[in-house]
């Protein structure tokens, strides 16, 4: 697929960073830099400084990737941190010794770590006339946050779910205003223009500080600076909506699965069930009395359609198990982020579960306007980051879609010099 047109990035950030994607099965490591340099090609990033666009490449200096232990999990939560610290310092020292260099700077991302939490809010001007001026917008949106943000975070504590601290407040990370209407007319930004009814959507993003502060005391141990922090799913945003204007996306990790919407003007995300590919090799080892990596390889064999018809069909019916309880957990995810507009008719799957044989096909039977309201009946898309080529240096560690929210996290952030 070629880039329908180019990613921007305000100014280049030559010093590599490192981004971090703590994944429920796998930790991923890869230390990046965004590059000025070069022809103008017809894939790559490019900025614009001064009215003049200079082309850029995300180049790939070192990346690696470490499986953890069976139980260093419980869903998407760290159970043994010892063990989650050790795999994780591995994966950064291997992408730093490839890179020939220690970035300390780094990108945190891990799987259902934030919550979005849109409000849409209606107001009446009461000089209709009068064009909105800065000091105008910023006293509404301080009225606004101080309106809806009360009722905001007993959402997040409810999405969240419970800590182990009680009466804990979530972390508010972000604030953005977005999705203005004056008058019923679409703006970017209502600066400037003149009438009566404001209409804008009011985001905020949370966190478990709770799990936050499991998260920095890692970041530390491993003498990592974190500038950002995300999950894979909402930082793959940056990277898709650039080819999809609407999107769901479906990161399927090793014990938990994310879920995230995304339209021209507005995401939904955070939600996400315990349920991956892990669960599926579960499933095999315990029919097929079979150890792990056992169980990856016949999952494999599968794949390249190497197995038995007897066998093949006995794998079908496990798989089919896997799915109900993945589509009703898609179901019940998409229902939650559901803002009562249409759902995308895009499913991006990504992540290392998305590479399960016949998900796609699977995608395509199962009746997802059933009990959902999609306008257009939705198509799967299995995302392969290395089928653009902005992408540069050891791009071939970035072999399959569980890399897709580190690029989404490069292209996010790479903007800020490091």
């Amino acid at each position: 697929m070629k880039l329908p047109w180019r990613l921007k990035l305000s100014r280049p950030a030559e010093r590599p960073f490192l981004v971090l994607d703590l994944g429920t099965a796998r930790v991923k490591a890869a230390v990046l830099r965004v590059k000025k340099e070069g022809p103008e090609e017809q894939n790559h990033l490019v900025i614009e400084e001064k009215g003049e666009a200079s082309p850029l490449h995300l180049e790939v200096l070192g990346a690696a990737e470490q499986k953890h232990g069976q139980h260093s999990f419980r869903g998407r939560r760290p159970q043994q941190l010892d063990a989650v610290l050790e795999t994780t310092s591995l994966a950064v020292e291997k992408a730093s010794l490839e890179a020939g260099i220690n970035p300390r700077r780094a990108v945190f991302l891990a799987s259902g770590l934030i919550r979005i939490i849109n409000t849409k809010v209606k107001l009446q001007r009461t000089d209709p006339k009068k064009p909105i001026r800065e000091g105008e917008l910023d006293r509404i949106l301080q009225e606004v946050e101080q309106r809806v943000h009360p009722a905001a975070e007993k959402k997040a504590i409810l999405k969240l779910g419970p800590t182990k601290e009680e009466n804990s407040t979530p972390l508010r990370l972000k604030v953005k205003s977005n999705n203005f209407y004056l008058d019923g007319k679409s703006l970017s930004s209502p600066l400037e223009f003149s009438g009566r009814e404001l209409r804008l959507t009011f985001s905020e993003e949370f966190c478990s500080r709770e799990e936050k502060e499991i998260l920095e005391e890692l970041a530390a141990n491993l003498g990592l600076e974190v500038f950002h922090w995300s999950s894979p799913a909402l930082s793959a945003i940056s990277f898709l909506r650039n080819f999809y204007p609407r999107g769901i996306i479906v990161d399927i990790g090793g014990n938990f699965t994310e879920v995230t919407l995304f339209y021209p003007e507005q995401i939904e995300g955070g939600a996400g069930f315990n349920w991956g590919s892990e669960h599926l090799n579960w499933l095999l080892m315990r029919e097929f009395d079979l150890t792990l990596d056992q169980s990856e390889k016949l999952k494999q064999a599968w794949a390249d359609n190497k197995l038995e018809r007897d066998k093949e069909n006995q794998l079908k019916g496990i798989l089919k198990y896997w799915l109900q309880i993945l589509f009703l957990g898609l179901e019940e995810a998409l229902g939650d982020l559901a803002s009562g507009q249409s759902l995308p008719e895009h499913f991006l799957l990504c992540g290392g579960g998305s590479f399960i044989p016949h998900l796609r096909s699977a995608f395509l039977a199962y009746p997802w306007n059933k009990n959902l309201n999609f306008a257009v009946f939705p198509k799967p898309h299995l995302i392969q980051p290395l089928n653009h080529n902005f992408i540069r240096g050891r791009r071939t560690r970035l072999n399959n879609p569980a890399w897709t929210g580190v690029v989404g996290a490069a292209i996010e952030k790479g903007d800020e010099r490091t």
